[in-house]
């Protein structure tokens, strides 16, 4: 982390001088440094990717997880029943190619951790890195000597290249911060005396964030088994992210 910082009186030859009136005073200060980021959550065993919730305990802890099949839904009025999958395995039929390719990208767990539905079984640390820059501004400016004016604009850009271990791509978000970009204030001693001083100022603040999205890490849309009708509307590829 560096920063540098510059101030004077505003003067320009043969159009103004304000050696006694106006003054000036800039800073940068620059930060580059890497963040430290733990990722954590749920994602499915080996046997639930195939299909497989025999070994899956409930999310409240109270037995086995138990799937019904959507397809035998029956039911008349506000009431309705689905017949459960036997021993909560979904045949390997009714399985979607492209639920099957996500899962073929997305990590498996490391952590030893019962396979219960809400605890979360993977892990992973890194780093990423983070640029910082902030600049402050700041015109000071004397009518008379009991009126004053200074103007002040600070700006803060952060751009962060916060890596998602999910898949092997990198998501960037790009945060640009405006704070405080004007603050202009007056205070002004009243001509009668000098024991009273009224102070007028004024502030206002913006704040700008965009975000943009990595290339997906390599992902294609066709290696996920989606529809071509999908793959030939993509302008870019696709990238997974889980949460937990």
């Amino acid at each position: 982390m560096w920063g540098i910082n510059a101030a004077g009186p505003v003067h320009f030859p043969r159009l103004y001088k304000g050696q006694d009136r106006t003054f000036i005073s800039v800073s940068l200060e620059w930060d580059d440094r890497k963040q430290a980021s733990t990722r954590r959550s749920r994602v499915p065993t080996d046997l639930e990717r195939l299909g497989d919730f025999s070994q899956t305990i409930r999310r409240d802890g109270m037995g086995l997880l138990e799937l019904y099949d959507p397809l035998t839904t029956t039911g008349t009025g506000n009431t309705s029943r689905r017949q459960l999958f036997p021993n909560a395995k979904i045949p390997a039929s009714r399985l979607d190619p492209t639920g099957v390719a996500v899962l073929g990208v997305m990590p498996k767990p490391n952590l030893d951790i019962a396979p219960r539905i809400g605890l979360q079984n993977w892990s992973v640390s890194g780093y990423y890195p983070v640029l910082q820059r902030h600049f402050m501004g700041r015109v000071d400016h004397n009518f008379s000597s009991r009126n004053r004016l200074f103007a002040r604009l600070g700006l803060l850009k952060r751009d962060q290249n916060a890596l998602d271990y999910t898949t092997p791509r990198a998501v960037t978000a790009a945060t640009t911060t405006t704070s405080g970009p004007s603050r202009p204030s007056q205070s002004t001693i009243p001509l009668r005396s000098l024991q009273h001083v009224g102070s007028l100022r004024y502030g206002y603040s913006r704040r700008f964030i965009h975000t943009r999205n990595g290339d997906g890490g390599g992902l294609d849309p066709a290696e996920l088994k989606v529809p071509q009708a999908i793959v030939n509307n993509q302008f870019t590829k696709v990238g997974l992210s889980s949460t937990g």
